[in-house]
């Protein structure tokens, strides 16, 4: 038997996103997603292994059971067991089943896939149907027919159609891999692909397409079909080695068997032209069939292995393989060392042979010119690569601004000068914005962005051209000046600076205002190091916050030592909560006329290891700007409603209990859900709880800050205004807010039948409760004469020390147990 043209399948290499689904029924799918979420990422991976490793081991029984049967029929043919009907009989089915099955696992492969793949493997089944009808009609006549089938014959139109089919499957598959520069890749695997097919077709020519074309004197159509299978098949092994070496490494191995294949069968289709043109017959006849079995059977093995796991989406690719770079010179190399051997055997190259050679050094020198191309560009983006990252470690990403590190080296660097009597001076500033938390609060972190990228560009319009002007992080900025004249010229930026920072700045939707504290530290070159200048301003800066925001600070003799115990207070500060150092007090709210209790507000405490009991105005300023305001104000939460909830169990009196809470913690933190879980876990009722704001923290962002408040009313608590008349109050915004009580600052009633402009204004603020239907407290009442102004002015609740301060809980249990009514006649204040 003669065969003709094996057509090599594809690459399993496209996307396969439909045909990897499995269909399972309703009650198996939801069994399914039940066992996966208890099962977690851990074990799905452990469980996607297990498969994969059993799928590994029946790949390599089948990769077995190819060899052995290609090795058992070798056997069977080379010892011509059965005579040779037998033999023939052998090599004919052995030939058209491989074909079979290889069609057959092509078309199931086709299935697992979409895409150029799903088109790629069809059309290789095609080709070996192709092949095996072809191989079915020689069959029959050799072995039913008893007919010896002449060349051409009608075998010959399957085969042939095999190899127009092959090559369109081969160039369907799907590239391996998407490489960035894609022209350029795309001309590399063009010159790659030519270097390949001639150096083959050289070695193929002066082998055996010589020969075989001589074979055929006079016979055109038949010299060219004898030569078209080896040459097909040189064309499509150029196209899958071109995919194989471009491919991953998990998509590579259906393309090399698919490779190896083709490779088997160009062999066969070589030895079998070389063959019918010698009138060779005998075991060459034989290893020609085994040639093809195999190769068709390793056709078979590429289409499960791509069946077994269609494979994801290939990555991105920026370097090709080693065996990419390798694999266009081997061919020139072959065709070479064929030439030396023809030289030196005395024999003509021949007009094709030498023209294949010349094309090779040709294509050679084109693709080492793109090589060096590629290297020289490679060096330039290398190039530009290391100076955009020196310029990312030295710059801060936000403003573009000289990071920490860059300052560093300058400060260093102008500190190392040459100094002296007379030398000229420099100045390190620190400059931080005031209340930056703020907006980041009330309008996110990309408006904070923006703010920070104006700061930046408004400082460097505030210093001269050499100065440098860098973001330390944060809302923190440092400023080198050096080579000043006059120490004055860094005082006068200084103030530069912080006028400045009072003009708002447009965020898109709002402007805003975020002032500045600048700390100047200054020094000769050679009497301080770039560090210790940077401690300076630091120094300074704290300094001036402590004076007031929005001011200029300048490091001093001794200023040191103060700061340093500052500093030592803000980090005792930020461990208080965690070691449990914040304690409550609670000072009672009553009324006016009978003194009975009604309420108590819970205020904050620190109960300082060394210091003692430290009231808020001790640390509450540190507290608001740092990160531990959210953490204590949930704690005070929490723990006013379980001790309050336990107090009134214990004594019988009903009273509420009211926290203060702030504008940043409603826009920040998550109040409703504090609330929520401190009614839940102290049981106390809804409305023995008042949440208490400031009426200046009421007004900022105030439809935000609605929104909220109204979702706290909806939790059935009620909402006090604190501080009320000290702002911009307005009936609608009392209307909006939805509040059940107003307090009174202060501020109106220290002066209470002393002053009558004073007491006018308390009593226009208190009708607006009454008016509005809203009760009001009186808060700071001290005196007698207060408490009696208050009754003529019918204000119907007060708080002070003139009935009681602000006791710890064991006391105001005590208070709580006597009699309310003898509150008011047995003075309170004195108890």
């Amino acid at each position: 038997m003669q065969l003709y043209a094996v057509r090599v399948p594809a690459t399993p290499d496209g996307h396969h996103a439909r045909a990897t689904s499995l269909t399972v029924p309703s009650p198996a799918r939801s069994a399914l997603i039940a066992g996966t979420a208890r099962s977690g990422p851990d074990n799905l991976a452990v469980s996607a292994a297990t498969d994969r490793g059993s799928g590994n081991r029946l790949f390599a029984w089948l990769c077995v059971a190819v060899g052995a049967c290609s090795a058992g029929c070798a056997v069977w043919l080379l010892l011509g067991t059965g005579g040779p009907g037998i033999t023939r009989g052998v090599e004919d089915l052995a030939d058209l089943g491989a074909a079979g099955v290889a069609a057959g696992t092509c078309w199931i492969a086709a299935r697992r896939h979409r895409g150029r793949a799903r088109r790629a493997w069809t059309l290789m089944g095609l080709s070996a149907a192709a092949w095996g009808a072809g191989q079915a009609v020689w069959s029959w006549d050799e072995l039913v027919r008893h007919h010896q089938m002449p060349f051409p014959s009608a075998a010959d139109a399957g085969f042939l159609a095999a190899l127009p089919l092959c090559v369109l499957a081969a160039l369907s598959f799907p590239v391996g891999r998407r490489e960035e520069g894609a022209r350029d890749s795309r001309l590399r695997g063009v010159l790659d692909a030519l270097i390949i097919a001639t150096g083959l077709l050289a070695v193929s020519w002066a082998t055996v397409l010589q020969t075989v074309a001589g074979a055929h004197p006079g016979e055109r159509v038949v010299g060219a079909l004898a030569v078209a299978d080896p040459m097909s098949d040189v064309v499509v092994g150029t196209i899958l080695l071109g995919l194989a070496v471009r491919a991953t490494r998990a998509t590579r191995l259906p393309l090399l068997l698919l490779a190896a294949g083709l490779g088997a069968t160009t062999l066969a289709d070589s030895a079998f032209a070389e063959l019918m043109a010698t009138r060779t017959t005998g075991v060459g006849g034989h290893v020609v069939a085994v040639g093809r079995l195999a190769g068709y059977l390793l056709v078979a093995l590429a289409a499960l292995r791509a069946t077994q796991w269609p494979l994801p989406r290939p990555e991105r690719r920026t370097m090709p393989s080693r065996l990419g770079l390798a694999l266009p010179y081997l061919p020139m190399a072959a065709a070479t060392v064929l030439e030396l051997a023809t030289e030196a055997s005395s024999r003509r190259l021949g007009p094709l042979l030498i023209a294949s050679l010349l094309l090779l050094i040709l294509l050679v020198g084109v693709r080492q010119y793109l090589a060096l191309a590629d290297n020289l560009r490679l060096m330039r983006d290398l190039s530009q690569r290391e100076l955009a990252l020196q310029h990312q470690a030295y710059h801060d990403a936000l403003t573009g601004l000289p990071n920490r590190a860059l300052l560093r080296e300058r400060v260093d660097g102008a500190a190392a000068g040459p100094g002296g009597e007379g030398s000229p001076m420099l100045a390190v500033m620190f400059v931080d914005l005031d209340d930056f938390k703020n907006v980041n609060d009330r309008f996110g972190h990309e408006a904070g962005d923006r703010l920070l990228i104006a700061i930046g560009d408004r400082l460097r319009s505030c210093v001269r051209p050499g100065d440098v002007v860098a973001r330390l992080g944060g809302d923190e900025f440092a400023i080198l000046l050096d080579d000043l004249a006059e120490v004055d010229d860094a005082f006068s930026i200084a103030e530069r600076i912080v006028e400045s920072l009072t003009c708002p700045v447009d965020l898109g939707a709002c402007a805003v205002v975020v002032g500045g504290t600048v700390g100047v530290a200054l020094a000769r070159p050679g009497e301080a190091g770039g560090e210790e200048l940077l401690r300076r301003a630091d120094v300074a800066m704290y300094r001036g916050k402590e004076r007031g925001k929005g001011r200029v600070g300048i490091h001093e003799p001794g200023m040191d030592e103060l700061i340093s115990s500052r500093l030592e207070h803000r980090a005792e500060l930020s461990r208080a909560l965690e070691k449990g150092q914040f304690v409550l007090h609670y000072q009672p709210i009553v009324e006016l006329e009978g003194g009975r209790p009604v309420a108590v507000e819970a205020l904050l405490r620190w109960n300082h290891p060394r210091d003692g009991l430290l009231l808020p105005d001790a640390f509450l300023a540190e507290l608001e700007e740092s990160d531990l305001l959210l953490p204590v104000g949930t704690w005070v939460l929490l723990t006013a409603c379980a001790e309050i909830a336990v107090l009134r169990v214990q004594t019988g009196v009903p009273v509420a209990v009211s926290v203060n809470v702030s504008s940043r913690q409603l826009i920040a933190g998550d109040v409703g859900g504090a609330v929520r879980a401190a009614l839940a876990g102290s049981g106390l009722p809804p409305d023995a709880l008042i949440v208490e704001l400031t009426e200046s923290g009421s007004s900022i962002d105030g439809e935000a800050v609605a929104g909220r408040l109204r979702a706290l009313k909806r939790l059935g608590i009620n909402l006090a205004l604190d501080d009320f008349g000290t702002g911009c109050s307005s009936f609608s915004q009392l209307r909006g807010l939805s509040v059940d009580l107003l307090k009174v600052d202060r501020s109106f009633i220290g002066d209470l039948g002393a002053d009558g402009q004073a007491t006018r204004l308390a009593e226009a603020l208190i009708a607006i409760g009454g008016r509005l239907g809203i009760p009001v407290v009186a808060e700071g009442v001290e005196t007698p004469q207060q408490r009696a102004a208050l009754a003529r002015l019918g204000c119907p609740l007060v708080q002070g020390s003139s009935f009681s301060p602000a006791l710890p809980l064991e006391e105001l249990r005590a208070l709580l147990a006597r009699e309310a009514g003898a509150w008011a006649g047995a003075g309170l204040g004195a108890a």
